[in-house]
């Protein structure tokens, strides 16, 4: 059990990822991964690089540590009641929570369309917001055409304001 595994299992739990699940659940798995990927982007608290990947930006060795977390996950609850989140950590990540819930669309679409604009954004700079949209409209369409009561730009605005309130608790 490793100090930043601890800190990863206190902080996806707060954000309601469920680890008895993530074994069997590969919406748990994805949800478990971005909300790993905005840990680092909002405290820096990371393991490796992200690649994006088929549910967007994904990392191997991060997969590998959700793993060994689930697997092991009584020693984590158990150190979880021992020496829990501070308040304001988990104030934080429940505010981050709220964003990616009562939306329009499901938390785990949510966390892989805002991730992937958010891999997009960092890594590719010079590109303007309607290049990143129309990128990850090209890369996650199915996503799209789930929510038929929704259009693109319905969609592309959620994105952007979570963007905003993400850079607001960054900042």
């Amino acid at each position: 059990m490793t100090e930043f595994n601890n800190i990863i299992y206190k902080c996806l739990r707060e954000l309601g990822c469920n680890f008895d699940l993530f074994l069997w659940s590969k919406n748990e798995r994805v949800k478990s991964q971005k909300y790993s990927y905005l840990i680092e982007k909002i405290y820096g608290v990371g393991v490796g690089k992200f690649s994006l990947y088929l549910n967007g930006p994904y990392n191997s060795m991060l997969a590998d540590e959700l793993y060994d977390i689930a697997r092991n996950r009584n020693k984590y609850v158990s150190e979880n009641q021992v020496n829990p989140l501070s308040e304001d950590a988990s104030n934080l990540l429940r505010r981050l929570n709220t964003f990616f819930l009562n939306q329009q669309i499901n938390e785990v679409d949510l966390l892989e369309l805002y991730t992937t604009f958010d891999y997009l954004k960092s890594y590719y700079p010079s590109y303007e917001n309607d290049e990143i949209f129309k990128q990850l409209y090209d890369r996650k369409s199915m996503i799209y055409h789930r929510y038929p009561n929704l259009n693109q730009d319905n969609i592309n605005n959620i994105i952007l304001n979570i963007d905003a309130q993400i850079n607001e608790l960054i900042n």
